[in-house]
């Protein structure tokens, strides 16, 4: 038989192996001295491990900790009452409806969140770039520096003093080297802007990153722009991809055009396909374009379409000529003459009261009109509670394996008032710093990996939150014994969580608390899993 690798000879020690492996592996460690002598350090490693964590006096921290509960328990209750406030005062503010003159403020409208997120993504552009080149250079300057004390003392060994100098040698190398790019990348300092003017040639990819940007020359190439202002009057050969707070094109694009702005204004010909991703987006007279993708809060069509349109807006108005189909969903859309539709019209709007269709606009084709018809209440819906019956099936699936993989996870601390209460103010500690050091991990890009492993968890243990206190609630009810088991306090636990969620009014309220308390005892049992061995009875 031939010798297994360390990993089978680690679980043969640990008693780790099934038994029919165990029975056909037992008479070869009896045969082979080598697999015996491997299987006989990894017991002694593991007993000397057993005893290094039984030697440290975990009733002492645990006391410790039971003393500082108190402590803890007014920033704890603080933050608990705050968050429900949040939840209430959220509730309240989604029952007002805004005025339509300041949509554009409301982060609840679709007007609103385009601005919000237009207005971040510019920030974003603008101090990014600043943002992670201090990182990088602040831990490179670090590490450099480190590497020079080292070389510093380094030299003063003869040993060493070789191999200091190639590093330091090296370091200067690295410092004193230019980078090449095959590209085109131009950079302004501070507030100014770049321009390139009429009758320059750039014959390569654009890269441009300043305040504001003006090309009026030629690029043979793409042209990839992060600015506040981006103006295009002359030709660009390849694509244009622009992220601008403003974007004028009177130009000519030979390939496709992809703008994200907070106001776009096409009044120049794009060959290919326009997208449009912007607050207000504006194909203007003079405009043509052979493919239109529309994404924005309020968006016009003046000018002229080679084949199709579609738009997905707030509000979309149409004057010009699309020479083949037109297809809209939204709020309100508005055809007005001298409006040409060469095709087919397929609109689904709110109401009849939403879409406008003047008499003297021609239509060529077909006219599919469709209304979003009056929701009824999900109560009344079947599918309601088919799918509800479908969550508490998944829900309990998961936990069953989950207190089956981890029986710690059944004593989560949620034994009293006290303790509930000190797993909402973690939870809500959880809930809301995961995402902030998510975001700064990917911002310094080193941490990118990181941050998705974290996010990631971070979403599994909201899903788990339910399924902890769903088991606490069902435990109280139905205590585990020989007759009831394990599964059914997880099931009538759930079945009451779920009914509660789901009452009107309150239910999104108790949802929410629902998840923080459960968060706070996943990070709870987490803790206690570090710092705390398992005993396992005899």
């Amino acid at each position: 038989m031939k010798c297994p690798d360390e990993f089978v000879l680690a679980q043969y020690g640990d008693g780790e192996l099934p038994k029919e492996e165990l029975r056909i592996l037992a008479p070869h460690i009896d045969f082979c001295p080598s697999c015996r002598s491997k299987v006989a350090a990894f017991r002694a490693e593991a007993r000397i491990l057993a005893e290094s964590i039984q030697s440290v006096e975990w009733r002492e921290f645990e006391s410790s900790c039971e003393a500082r509960l108190p402590e803890l328990m007014r920033p704890a209750a603080a933050l608990f009452i705050v968050s429900l406030c949040l939840r209430l005062g959220m509730d309240l503010v989604r029952k007002f409806e805004v005025p339509a003159v300041l949509e554009w403020l409301s982060p609840l409208s679709l007007s609103g969140s385009l601005n919000w997120i237009v207005n971040s993504l510019f920030y974003v552009i603008e101090n990014g770039g600043s943002i992670v080149t201090s990182y990088a250079y602040r831990a490179g300057t670090m590490l450099a520096s480190l590497f020079m004390v080292w070389a510093l003392f380094a030299l003063g060994r003869r040993a060493t003093r070789i191999a200091a100098s190639v590093l330091f040698s090296s370091l200067l190398m690295v410092a004193l080297t230019a980078p090449v790019y095959a590209i085109d990348i131009r950079k302004a300092e501070d507030d100014e802007g770049i321009t390139i003017p009429q009758g320059e040639t750039i014959n390569d990819t654009l890269i441009v990153f300043a305040e504001s940007v003006d090309i009026k020359g030629t690029v043979n190439g793409d042209v990839v722009a992060f600015t506040r202002q981006l103006r295009i009057e002359g030709a660009v050969q390849g694509n244009v991809i622009g992220f601008a707070q403003r974007i004028e094109m009177t130009g000519t694009a030979q390939n496709s055009v992809y703008a994200f702005g907070q106001s776009l204004r096409i009044a120049g010909t794009v060959q290919r396909t326009l997208w449009g991703f912007g607050q207000t987006v504006t194909l203007d007279k003079t405009g043509r374009t052979d493919d239109a993708m529309l994404f924005g809060s309020d968006v016009i069509v003046d000018g002229t379409v080679g084949r199709d349109v579609a738009g997905f807006a707030g509000t979309m108005e149409v004057q010009g000529r699309i020479e083949r189909d037109l297809r809209f969903r939204g709020r309100k859309l508005a055809v007005r003459a001298p409006a040409h539709v060469g095709r087919d019209l397929s609109a689904r709007v709110h109401s009849g009261e939403n879409l406008q269709i003047d008499p003297e606009a021609t239509i060529g084709g077909k006219r599919g009109i469709e209304f979003e018809p009056p929701q009824p209440s999900k109560y009344l819906t079947a599918g309601f509670y088919v799918g509800q019956i479908f969550r508490l099936a998944g829900a309990f699936l998961t936990g069953f394996l989950l207190f089956r993989l981890f029986p710690t996870a059944r004593h989560a601390p949620l034994g009293s008032g006290r303790e509930a209460l000190l797993s909402g103010g973690i939870g809500f500690l959880a809930l809301v710093a995961t995402p902030i050091a998510a975001v700064i991990l990917v911002i310094t890009v080193v941490g990118l990996p990181i941050a998705f492993i974290a996010f990631g968890l971070w979403l599994i243990a909201l899903y788990l939150a339910h399924i902890v206190v769903a088991r606490h609630v069902g435990e109280m009810i139905a205590p585990t014994g020989s007759r009831t088991g394990t599964a059914l306090p997880l099931l009538i636990g759930l079945a009451i969580v779920i009914v509660a969620i789901n009452l009107p009014f309150i239910g999104g309220i108790l949802s929410f608390l629902i998840t923080l308390v459960g968060l706070g005892a996943l990070v709870r049992l987490v803790h206690r899993g570090m710092f705390r061995p398992q005993v396992t009875e005899a």
